[in-house]
């Protein structure tokens, strides 16, 4: 992560794992970057990472209602980067979770999402 002229410009690279992240069925996971400050998210979802099942060009939860799907993982050894306004006192939070909730809501089972744990992985 660097700063300068009031912007952040955010680097997420896969330097450890072997393979893609996220791993296993990378359309059902949810992994993002959210920029909080002072404990409270001020850009939200500013990169997120993994396969996106579509219908044409809409983002759809199930392989089952997809046509395609967009690749999104990040490879082993690849970077990622984003750059948005921050203030210098702005962190960087990588955040997942192993089922995105609009997936279980396909399911019929939205009543789940709130016991799927958000996990920190990073924060800077």
């Amino acid at each position: 992560m660097t700063r300068s002229d009031g912007a952040l410009e955010i680097a997420v690279t896969n330097v450890g794992a072997g393979h893609a992240v996220p791993t296993g069925a990378a359309f059902l996971r949810d992994l993002w970057v959210d920029v909080e400050r002072d404990g409270v998210v001020v850009a939200a979802r500013v990169m997120t990472i993994g396969d996106q099942p579509m219908q044409g060009e809409t983002p759809v939860p199930l392989l089952t209602r997809a046509s395609h799907v967009v690749p999104g993982s990040l490879a082993a050894g690849e970077t990622r980067v984003a750059r948005v306004a921050a203030t210098d006192d702005s962190q960087v939070i990588l955040r997942g979770r192993a089922v995105r909730p609009a997936v279980l809501a396909a399911l019929g089972l939205e009543g789940l999402s709130a016991s799927v744990p958000v996990h920190e992985i990073a924060r800077r």
